[in-house]
């Protein structure tokens, strides 16, 4: 069974990427994965309303000095990002998925990951290295189940096996939600394909 939701943490909130906040995406998948992606990773996603939809940004809000409410005039901190794409057949593929250390264990992840969730996504899944204990034990707990290794799927790292796992998402987990994701896929007609630098995908999410 999966865990309960964490509860939302007051001073942390989850937002789509805008041309201000886009490049900090790129310096947090820079700064927490092993893997590089290349420039059009990140370049597709603004034109893209549909990988906007699928691409989440979590910012903590410094707290006030003399309560635990926002500090209006602080800078918000880029503290966790998720990045997916839609396949055919209703598959939400999670491409990166990360989280700073500080801010891991507060439900950041989780949030992430429900943002993206919506109207005709079917399953969720992703490849999680191997070595990954942490990341997998996190898929776990949120009811997803581990299939078998696949060798070789991470070409820099070693060793390079990986675990894919996936969950069904059930009709009550997006109803009340207002985008329709039903017919617009990614790799039907060779847009949106994965280009061979990024086929290894990866998630620092504990």
């Amino acid at each position: 069974m999966p865990q309960p939701p964490h509860p939302a943490h007051p001073n942390i909130t989850v937002s789509p990427p805008t041309p201000l906040t886009l490049p900090l995406l790129k310096r947090l998948n820079t700064l927490l994965l092993p893997i590089p992606y290349p420039a059009t990773f990140y370049s597709e996603i603004l034109p893209s309303p549909l990988l906007t939809r699928l691409t989440r940004l979590a910012f903590y809000h410094p707290p006030n000095n003399n309560s635990n409410d926002s500090d209006p005039t602080a800078q918000p901190i880029c503290i966790g990002a998720i990045r997916c794409r839609l396949e055919p057949c209703g598959k939400l593929y999670v491409m990166t998925l990360c989280t700073l250390s500080p801010y891991r264990g507060l439900g950041v992840a989780g949030r992430l990951l429900d943002a993206v969730i919506g109207p005709g996504v079917k399953e969720v899944y992703a490849h999680v290295w191997e070595m990954n204990g942490e990341g997998i034990g996190w898929y776990c707990r949120r009811g997803f189940e581990v299939g078998g290794l696949v060798e070789g799927y991470y070409r820099r790292l070693r060793p390079g096996g990986a675990r894919v796992v996936r969950r069904r998402v059930g009709v009550g987990e997006w109803v009340g939600r207002e985008v329709v994701f039903e017919g617009e896929v990614e790799g039907e007609d060779g847009e949106g394909e994965v280009e061979e630098e990024e086929e290894e995908t990866t998630q620092i999410i504990m």
